[in-house]
């Protein structure tokens, strides 16, 4: 499998049952990209099919299965796609839950931009990398918080928001350059408000 779509979910899909180890299944079995439902709890941020009684698995859970088998069969990247519908607090934690368990592993927004053409990078240049891509939207202010962001319209990211691209979420990249913890960016997912 190339690729999965709700594949962490045993069973069907409004009743099944939100399993980590469906993602260590699917790395073993030779995926390289992976699709994230990532949704607030009160314990934090978790894994599931939102609007249906499928169980929830916790996002540490999910990360610690990703770092433990995201490259026993294959040194190709790994890409992780979060389907964000989280809170920023919680988006924030999941940075820090990516940070703790993948590490180095992960590829950062400010490594890709040290890059002369991002989009000339090689799958062989990635290897044993993770990347995460994410939809964000910036909440409209009255200044614009990254070049070419269009306040007024609230859609325009410059090259974070190009389909061409990787698109990086400026959180996650945020915490990752640091390793801490950040004061929340001033941006919401686009899935959550959409």
């Amino acid at each position: 499998c190339a690729t999965s779509h709700n594949s962490y979910i045993v069973g069907d899909q409004l009743t099944g049952i939100s399993s980590a180890a469906a993602y260590a299944r699917q790395l073993l079995q030779g995926c390289r990209h992976l699709e994230i439902d990532c949704w607030d709890s009160k314990r934090g941020p978790v894994v599931t099919h939102g609007f249906t009684l499928v169980t929830v698995e916790t996002f540490g859970a999910v990360a610690a299965a990703v770092a433990r088998c995201a490259f026993v069969t294959s040194e190709l990247p790994v890409i992780l796609s979060l389907e964000m519908h989280c809170s920023l607090r919680q988006q924030h934690r999941i940075a820090e839950l990516l940070h703790h368990h993948l590490g180095d592993a992960l590829l950062s927004y400010d490594e890709l931009c040290t890059c002369s053409d991002p989009l000339l990078i090689s799958p062989h240049d990635l290897r044993r990398r993770v990347l995460v891509k994410t939809k964000v939207k910036l909440r409209q202010t009255r200044k614009p918080l990254l070049r070419g962001h269009r306040s007024s319209l609230g859609s325009s990211l410059g090259p974070l928001s190009r389909r061409t691209s990787l698109t990086v979420s400026v959180g996650v990249s945020k915490v990752l350059r640091s390793g801490q913890k950040s004061p929340a960016p001033a941006f919401e997912s686009s899935e959550a408000r959409a």
